[in-house]
């Protein structure tokens, strides 16, 4: 298989305790073009901002045209600078799993779930897979303003 796309792109196989992304021998793994296999599982928090994987609210929703991205920003009067997932990656994954606890994050929780669509002010909400999968773990001080009910 000399032409698989794996070997093309210089990625190689990760042993299976190291298998984080999915099995990027598998052709099938890459959507055409890109330089990058699916993730499995992500697992995300949300700053009571709203904020996620370092995807901050801004005055208007950037542009995200590569898979990662520089982010330079004064959060909570620390400066962060970092290099994040961009949501082309998040939503090429399978599965993205949200934890997220406190009182101190319920209205952000509330306005992604259950409020209107403002991508740029509630970043997780341009995290949406297809057709992989989201779920939420959180706790009840992080559901109480949510406006459904919570499965058990």
């Amino acid at each position: 298989r000399a032409g698989a796309p794996w070997r093309r792109r210089g990625y190689r196989r990760p042993p299976a305790r190291e298998a984080v992304l999915s099995d990027v021998s598998d052709p099938r793994s890459f959507r055409a073009g890109l330089l990058y296999a699916f993730i499995d599982l992500v697992l995300l928090g949300l700053g009571s901002d709203g904020h996620t994987a370092s995807l901050f609210p801004a005055g208007t929703q950037p542009q995200y045209h590569t898979p990662t991205l520089a982010v330079t920003a004064d959060y909570a009067g620390r400066p962060a600078g970092r290099v994040t997932l961009t949501p082309l990656v998040f939503n090429a994954a399978r599965n993205l799993l949200f934890l997220a606890t406190g009182a101190e994050k319920a209205a952000a929780i509330a306005a992604t779930l259950d409020g209107p669509f403002d991508p740029a002010r509630w970043p997780a909400q341009r995290l949406q897979p297809d057709p992989g999968r989201v779920t939420w773990l959180i706790d009840r001080p992080a559901a109480q303003q949510l406006h459904h009910q919570a499965q058990p």
